[in-house]
């Protein structure tokens, strides 16, 4: 009896090492990170085993920080999977014929709940008072010139009779920035998670919530290069299931193993994450065109951009799709 018993010890171990993926058989998806919040999903995807279950290692890079310097290096193949910002960087790519795509939302700005990211002034500058144009007419901001970052900046700033002309801007690193703020060399900046809870804790006021001035705005995206868009779509595909199982698991929330996770790749301590707002993202990985095409719009008033693309334009969804029908993910309701 003893030997059966092991012999089916055996046999079942045998049947369950079969069952996993080998590892050695995994495709290698290049993928340039920052530890951004809005990675989350692709970190909680990594850790939840999301990715090994299509058959894919993840291999991460620090990337260049200029946008311009980042997509040559995705249509070079450099790099797979780009997580960025929207910038004029990208559509003058796609202008010029890149083949990299915008193929999933990284994260939006929600009309309701909390606060993400928004405009902020140093503590002392306002004291409350809501600010006029006059109070911040001539005030130094640390904004991206051709990013969302100074879209944002536009749409309050345009609320009070002002334009970014108005302001003086200058451009820190978002490392930099808080320490600015409180020594007094900066008077505002745009500002997102986690730096956006720090710094209100410490008396910096937030003048713009971005919910209230750029509400629905597609901040954040995943993007292909050539790699996955044209010679292994079949590697997108996979991926891209694997992300948006990830996503799914990030809206439910700083649960006690997404708080374990996003803290640990973000190296932010697990105490302040349990703080901050985190971004919204939609389920079916979804994108909001008209804010995209209203970014365009902008980039070209401020020739940053040469002509507007198309709300469409640079970005393909059939990835995204796909694998929310493979996953039972119902449509986002626009």
């Amino acid at each position: 009896m003893r030997r059966k018993s092991v012999a089916v010890a055996v046999i079942a171990a045998a049947v369950m090492s079969c069952s996993k993926p080998d590892p050695a058989k995994f495709d290698v998806v290049k993928i340039a990170d920052r530890g951004f919040i809005t990675n989350a999903p692709i970190y909680i995807a990594d850790e939840e085993g999301y990715f090994a279950d299509e058959r894919i290692r993840l291999e991460y890079s620090e990337p260049p920080r200029a946008s311009g310097q980042i997509i040559p290096l995705l249509e070079r193949g450099d790099i797979d999977v780009l997580a960025p910002t929207l910038s004029a960087a990208f559509f003058a790519a796609v202008l010029k014929g890149a083949k990299s795509k915008i193929v999933a939302d990284r994260g939006h700005v929600s009309p309701t709940g909390c606060d993400y990211l928004g405009i902020m002034v140093r503590r002392g500058l306002l004291n409350g008072v809501p600010p006029t144009a006059k109070d911040l007419r001539g005030k130094r901001f640390s904004l991206g010139g051709a990013s969302s970052t100074a879209y944002v900046a536009t749409k309050y700033l345009n609320s009070l009779g002002l334009s970014t002309a108005d302001i003086d801007m200058v451009r820190l690193g978002e490392t930099v920035e808080p320490q600015a703020l409180r020594a007094g060399s900066i008077d505002g900046l745009h500002v997102a998670e986690p730096f956006l809870t720090q710094l209100q804790a410490e008396g910096n006021e937030l003048i713009g919530p971005a919910r209230r001035y750029v509400p629905g705005m597609q901040f954040a995206v995943v993007i292909y290069g050539p790699t996955l868009t044209v010679r292994n779509r079949e590697l997108g595909q996979r991926f891209m299931k694997a992300y948006l199982r990830g996503v799914q698991t990030f809206r439910k929330g700083l649960t006690p193993r997404n708080v374990d996770i996003i803290a640990r790749r973000s190296h932010l301590p697990a105490e302040s994450l349990r703080k901050i707002c985190l971004p919204a993202v939609n389920p079916d990985g979804a994108l909001d065109y008209p804010s995209m095409l209203d970014f365009q719009k902008w980039l070209v008033a401020n020739g940053n951009l040469d002509r507007v693309l198309g709300a469409e334009a640079g970005t393909d969804m059939t990835f995204a799709r796909n694998a929310a029908k493979e996953l039972g993910i119902p449509p986002t309701q626009r």
